[in-house]
């Protein structure tokens, strides 16, 4: 004779042809019946599971002292239970009318947290107030892990509680997030689509803080929130953008359906306590079909939470689509320009973005300014995306689209832009796939200040679909890193810039470029603006057009991009006027200007 031994039993073997069909038969059995209780819902003592992390979607949870005893004086325990299959958490009390049976007492409480630990976000508590006759709890979440923690006190105990265990997906919607079982994770409301929730057997019963749940009548309901007895409510919150917001509601559900009751609530974090801000009478009664329901005396700014309850328990379907009032994700109004650039103007109530292209062509200014310039557009439609990276919609990902129309044909197509260095020169390359009225390109040069001055002007040509190439040596680049760009100017002098292409120069060479100068009639100065690489001395000299010499000057540069102004308010001379600047490294460069009478 052997045997196996197992966790349970131990199964006898024996090497007798005799009966061994009956043995056979008896050992089935047991290995069926063995199999059998293995494959029974998995029990979780949170006593015995204490400081351990559970992976399941099944089996029912239990205080210290199980299914038939009570728990302990001075409980402290913390179990963890993560989902088997991905899908969020989900904890039934409603099994019978002993499945939470607390203590009356404040200290006896279930925390439930979203995440591993009691450090992640409190997302519902349950006491003995939620213990009611004629409704049971249950807490859905959007979970694939919850901490839970028990504290009992001193002073009593009691029987304790029973939650079935499973993994649930919410109710779905088209485009938004369904409404929140728990308070502690009331679905935001981000854009003015519709969200979408149900009174039906998902949603339990959920009456945190001081909601006393069990009705009353209107004006003054036990708890002063709600007249209604709660049994299977829902949760959404929202920023106010303005003293009063409204939500349409639409309730459906058929012969099934008495309506529901809703209202909408601020929070003080501080004293745990809801106030609420809509009428009395919406927390009341049925309400079904089409209806508006508004909250007043808001604080714009401040984050308000909606309840929905089915009327006595009433299994009914809703949407709700927000109004005026509700702050929303939005990337500004939609836009037809004539311009390769434009301005983007996104809201700033939901807190902090990032803009993104979806279609078409652009670069921003700087793509986590909500008001940000963007240039480059292509013709036809342009989609830009402000999608929110901070404050209540940051977790959802929500984003809102904005569309430009450009409806001027780009002037060029440009199919690249590259920076080669060749003995310590810098060579500038680039290609236009076509042309249309390209008059000609200014070649703009910056140093690490990204302050850009025109350097070169380039002809363009005109109309063509053929691919054109063009060429350009800088051979004074600055030292260190330089910074090109491409100005486009049409025949009607619009123009359009390019994308900015860096390349560093080895040149230890002295640089320095003279932008374009002007006078100042008002104030009679002369301005100067200049590049340079190290310290510069100018001779300046003004004549007029007959070659006369009626003004000289020596000044010194100091900054590498600056300008230089030079005082002629004692200049008679008026009229066009050619000045020539020399540097002392012999750069020479000549411009004229015009002062008036």
């Amino acid at each position: 004779m052997f045997f196996i031994k197992t966790g349970f039993c131990l199964l006898y073997f024996c090497k007798v042809k005799k009966g061994f069909r009956h043995i056979t038969s008896v050992i089935a059995f047991v290995v069926i019946a063995f199999a059998s209780t293995i494959l029974q819902a998995q029990t979780y003592n949170i006593a015995t599971y204490n400081g351990m992390t559970v992976t399941t979607c099944s089996g029912n949870f239990y205080d210290s002292g199980g299914s038939g005893g009570n728990y302990g004086n001075n409980e402290n325990y913390v179990v963890t239970f993560c989902s088997a299959s991905g899908s969020p958490l989900y904890f039934d009390f409603t099994s019978s009318s002993s499945a939470l049976n607390l203590d009356a007492g404040t200290g006896d409480t279930l925390f439930f947290y979203d995440g591993l630990t009691t450090s992640d976000p409190l997302i519902a508590t349950l006491v003995k107030a939620d213990d009611y006759a004629f409704s049971y709890p249950a807490v859905g979440t959007f979970s694939s892990c919850v901490t839970i923690k028990w504290k009992s006190n001193a002073s009593a105990v009691d029987g304790g509680w029973q939650a079935s265990i499973s993994c649930e997906e919410p109710p779905t919607c088209a485009d938004n997030p369904p409404a929140a079982d728990v308070f502690g994770q009331a679905t935001a409301v981000c854009n003015l689509n519709d969200y979408c929730g149900t009174t039906s057997r998902y949603y339990g019963e959920d009456a945190p803080f001081n909601f006393g749940g069990t009705g009353g009548s209107c004006p003054g309901p036990d708890d002063g929130l709600f007249a209604g007895t709660l049994e299977n409510n829902s949760w959404l919150k929202f920023i106010a953008d303005a003293t009063s917001a409204s939500f349409d509601f639409n309730v459906t559900g058929g012969a099934s359906c008495d309506g529901v009751q809703v209202g909408i609530f601020s929070f003080d974090a501080a004293t745990n306590t809801f106030a609420r801000k809509s009428p009395c009478n919406y927390t009341d009664g049925g309400w079904s079909g089409a209806f508006t329901l508004t909250a007043t005396g808001l604080t714009v700014g401040q984050t308000y939470y909606m309840m929905i309850d089915g009327n006595a328990g009433s299994n009914c379907d809703y949407t709700i689509g927000a109004g005026t009032g509700v702050a929303t994700v939005s990337a500004g109004a939609d836009q037809i320009v004539c311009a390769f650039n434009t301005t983007l103007a996104a809201t700033t109530a939901m807190g902090s973005g990032t803009w993104s292209v979806v279609s078409g062509t652009g670069v921003f200014a700087d793509a986590t300014n909500p008001t940000t310039y963007v240039s480059g557009l292509s013709y036809g439609i342009n989609v830009f995306r402000w999608t929110s990276t901070g404050g209540l919609c940051m977790d959802v990902g929500a984003y809102d689209d904005v569309v430009v129309e450009n409806t001027c044909l780009l002037p060029i197509t440009l199919s690249d832009f590259t920076a080669t260095v060749v003995d310590d020169m810098v060579r500038l390359n680039w290609t236009t796939a076509s042309e249309i009225d390209n008059d000609h390109f200014v070649l703009e040069r910056a140093g690490a200040d990204q302050q850009f001055m025109a350097i070169a002007e380039i002809m363009g040509s005109g109309t063509t679909t053929i691919p054109v190439n063009y060429t350009y040596t800088d051979d004074m680049p600055l030292p260190a890193v330089n910074y090109y760009r491409l100005k486009q100017v049409d025949v009607n002098a619009n123009t359009s810039t390019s994308n900015v292409i860096a390349i560093e120069s080895h040149s230890d060479a002295q640089t320095f470029t003279i932008g374009d100068c002007y006078f100042d009639n008002a104030s009679e100065v002369l301005t100067i603006p200049y590049q340079t690489s190290a310290s510069v001395a100018l001779d300046i000299q003004l004549c007029d057009i007959a070659g006369r010499i009626l003004f000289s000057a020596t000044c010194h540069t100091t900054a590498v991009n600056d300008n230089a102004q030079v005082d002629l308010h004692h200049l008679t001379q008026t009229g066009l006027i050619l000045l020539q600047i020399t540097g002392d490294n012999g750069v020479r460069s000549n411009h004229t200007f015009w002062i008036s009478e």
